[in-house]
């Protein structure tokens, strides 16, 4: 099943889900609705509410918290995507300039505190407890995964098991709190299933993300080669290679972090394809792929649970 066919089958949902967005984001503000309407206009793949929904339509859902829940996944997840253009200065994300690079950081700051109260609001509307409790931890992660990542900028010494802590923290969890609050809905005996399934899709698709920002297109996957390069983050190819004992290898990464420059890339390309930084990555991505296939053992079997399986498989597999 394709990335294409599971939007199919959430059709319905996922267009309440924007219903929901669209009528929560609006406000009589023009900022807030240009900066809002410019990161939604850019699409997205929306894993993070398509998990949510699966989970609860695999065990037979029948009410419309799936639809809130969504939204507000969703809400975070672009709330935070507006603070990480900041932090990053990025200028450039799906294919489009970043919402920082046309009104300026403090208008995307500002819209992304605003996204963030929305999620809670709606997640506070359904008065239960464990359901904001969850939400409260992953997002207090997310932030401690973007601070952890900062004081770890441009310093060597950072390890591959410091890496993992990141992106843990600053991608997984909003995979894990999405699959979370689907399993509470629907089947909470399944929770810890879900929220193991969740976290280790988000953490296979961070380690294939580090890989495109060296290996990827621009045209594919949206964004400009090397940003991590630039922003002077040590992901896992990088790191890879600084725990090896290649010295030309090793040159190569602290000559590119210490001066970012485009005509870096292509040696450091090669450096990590020749190093096998780019196939030890791509397995330990697979590693944490199968955990996540594995959680849904005990799921029941149907279109939503392979539609779940084919999302393992996307994020191992996809080029943008």
């Amino acid at each position: 099943m394709q990335l294409i066919d599971i939007h199919t089958l959430l059709q319905a949902e996922l267009l309440a889900s924007d219903q929901l967005i669209r009528q929560r984001a609006a406000l009589h503000l023009d900022m807030v609705n240009l900066l809002t309407n410019h990161v939604a206009s850019a699409g997205g793949k929306r894993l993070r509410p398509i998990m949510l929904l699966l989970i609860a339509k695999a065990f037979n859902y029948q009410g419309n918290d799936h639809i809130t829940l969504a939204s507000a996944t969703e809400l975070i997840h672009t709330a935070s995507l507006l603070h990480d253009d900041v932090v990053d200065e990025s200028t450039l994300r799906r294919g489009q300039k970043t919402a920082n690079e046309i009104w300026g950081n403090a208008a995307s700051v500002l819209v992304g505190d605003f996204l963030y109260s929305r999620a809670f609001e709606l997640a506070v509307s359904l008065r239960n407890h464990d359901i904001t409790q969850a939400i409260a931890s992953a997002t207090h992660q997310v932030a401690q995964g973007e601070i952890i990542q900062l004081m770890h900028r441009r310093n060597f010494q950072t390890t591959i098991e410091d890496y993992l802590q990141i992106i843990t923290c600053k991608t997984g969890k909003l995979f894990e709190v999405a699959a979370h609050l689907g399993a509470l809905l629907a089947a909470p005996s399944y929770a810890d299933a879900a929220c193991t399934y969740g976290l280790n899709v988000g953490i296979a698709f961070q380690m294939m993300d580090d890989i495109l920002d060296y290996q990827g297109h621009v045209e594919q996957i949206g964004k400009n080669i090397g940003d991590d390069l630039n922003e002077g983050n040590l992901t896992l190819p990088l790191l890879y290679i600084l725990q090896s004992k290649h010295t030309a290898h090793i040159e190569c990464v602290k000559n590119a972090i210490h001066t970012p420059d485009p005509t870096q890339i292509a040696a450091l390309q090669q450096a990590i394809i020749a190093s096998g930084a780019r196939e030890y990555a791509e397995q330990l991505a697979k590693h944490y792929a199968e955990r996540a296939r594995q959680a849904l053992a005990d799921f029941p079997r149907n279109i939503y649970t392979e539609a779940l399986e084919s999302i393992i498989d996307f994020a191992v597999m996809r080029s943008y």
